[in-house]
């Protein structure tokens, strides 16, 4: 059985891989009039939240609340990059992880 603290290392160390690489690739859709809570800053802060969290009590609001800004994200009607629509399925995925808890 896998500990929450290895799958938690794993997930924020495929994770930042991931986002580094995506916000490292120039963005051909960049728009300026990006709502903060709903740009990509803000999801990925969220997502960083959750995945560092450790006191279980606050983990699940920290994973619906990434959840909820990476889906408002995507529903923005916004051209959203291939690398930031892959790194947000990427980070959906991590987060159902952490939903399932110790064990992964």
């Amino acid at each position: 059985m896998v500990s929450l603290a290895s799958c938690r290392k794993i997930l924020t160390t495929y994770g930042s891989l991931r986002h580094q690489t995506a916000l490292l690739t120039p963005r051909d859709d960049a728009t300026p009039h990006q709502e903060p809570e709903l740009s990509e800053n803000g999801w990925q802060e969220l997502y960083k939240a959750a995945i560092l969290e450790l006191d279980p009590m606050q983990l699940q609001d920290r994973v619906k609340a990434a959840e909820s800004a990476i889906t408002a994200r995507a529903s923005l009607g916004v051209q959203i990059s291939r690398y930031e629509r892959s790194a947000m399925d990427d980070a959906l995925s991590a987060l159902r992880m952490l939903k399932r808890g110790p064990g992964c």
